[in-house]
C-alpha cells in the first residue's frame, strides 16, 4: 500500500458522508467529541501559563480579553486539524479495503478543454492580459469582468478529461477543497494519485461552455424513427465521471 506524503485536495464533507454511510458515523462523533476535550485541556493550560506570564508584565500591550480569545482562535484550529487528520485516516482506511466503493486512480494525465468552464476558471485571472488568444472561441459580448463572480454564482464542482491507463474519464473537483493553498491549475502540473467515487454519465460534449446547461430531453421514437431504424443507430459514447474526494502525492 502506497503512502500518503502531500495532500493536494481533500473533500472533508464528501469523506464524512463516507465514512458515516460505512461506519454509521461512530468515529466521526468520537473523534469530535474527543479533540474537543483535549482542546479545551490545552486551552485551559496555555490561558494558566498566560496569567502566569501576565504577572510579570510580558504581556501588558495584550489585554486579557485578547488572550482568551486568541487561545480560544488555537482550539478552534486544534479541534479542526485533529478532527480532519483523523477523517483522513479514517477514509483511507475505508477507501484501501477490498470491497470499498471508492475507485483509486494512479498515472492519470488531466487535460481541461479551451471551450469549457474549468479552462476559463482556470485562467479567468488573466484574461484580461491575454484576452484576444484566449476568448477567441468565445463571443465577444462574453464580459471578461464578470467571469469570476459568475462562476461562484453557478459552478461549484469543475470538470477535467482524463487519460488513465488508456482508458479516458471525467473527474469532478469541489473548487473548495483544495489544500494547502493549491489551486485547480496546479493538477496538471503534479504526478498525483486520486480516490473518487462513481457519479454517473456523460457526454463528452456537454464540457463545452455552451453546452454547459444544456438538458437532454429522451425523444419519444415516431413512426418514422423506426421505420428508419434510427433505434438502431450507434448511441454517442458516455464518459464515467468521478467526483474526487482525496488527490494527494504518494511515495510511489
Amino acid at each position: 500500500m502506497s503512502k500518503m506524503l502531500k495532500i493536494v485536495y481533500f473533500d472533508e464533507d464528501a469523506a464524512i458522508d463516507y465514512i458515516n454511510i460505512t461506519d454509521g458515523g461512530k468515529k466521526v462523533q468520537s473523534t469530535s467529541e474527543t479533540s474537543k476535550n483535549e482542546a479545551t485541556v490545552g486551552i485551559d493550560a496555555e490561558a494558566s501559563i498566560g496569567s502566569k506570564f501576565s504577572l510579570w508584565g510580558l504581556l501588558k500591550f495584550k489585554g486579557e480579553t485578547d488572550i482568551n480569545s486568541e487561545l480560544v482562535k488555537y482550539g478552534k484550529k486544534i479541534v479542526n486539524s485533529t478532527v480532519t487528520t483523523t477523517i483522513l485516516t479514517d477514509y483511507l482506511s475505508l477507501a484501501d479495503k477490498t470491497n470499498s466503493k471508492v475507485t483509486v486512480f494512479k498515472d492519470c494525465s488531466l487535460y481541461a478543454s479551451q471551450e469549457s468552464l474549468t479552462f476559463i476558471k482556470m485562467y479567468a485571472p488573466y484574461m484580461k492580459l491575454l484576452k484576444d488568444k484566449m476568448l477567441e472561441n468565445i463571443s465577444e459580448e462574453f464580459d471578461i469582468s464578470k467571469v469570476q463572480e459568475i462562476l461562484e454564482d453557478v459552478k461549484g464542482y469543475y470538470e477535467f478529461e482524463v487519460f488513465c491507463k488508456n482508458e479516458k474519464y471525467i473527474f469532478r473537483f469541489n473548487i473548495n477543497s483544495f489544500r494547502n493553498n493549491y489551486k485547480i491549475s496546479d493538477l496538471l502540473k503534479m504526478k498525483l494519485v486520486f480516490y473518487g467515487i462513481k457519479v454517473g454519465n456523460i457526454k463528452e460534449e456537454k464540457l463545452n461552455v455552451e453546452k454547459e446547461f444544456e438538458i437532454d430531453i429522451p425523444k419519444i421514437p415516431t413512426v418514422d424513427s423506426l421505420l428508419n431504424n434510427e433505434e438502431d443507430k450507434p448511441k454517442e459514447e458516455l464518459l464515467t465521471v468521478y467526483d474526487i474526494v482525496l488527490a494527494g502525492v504518494t511515495d510511489e
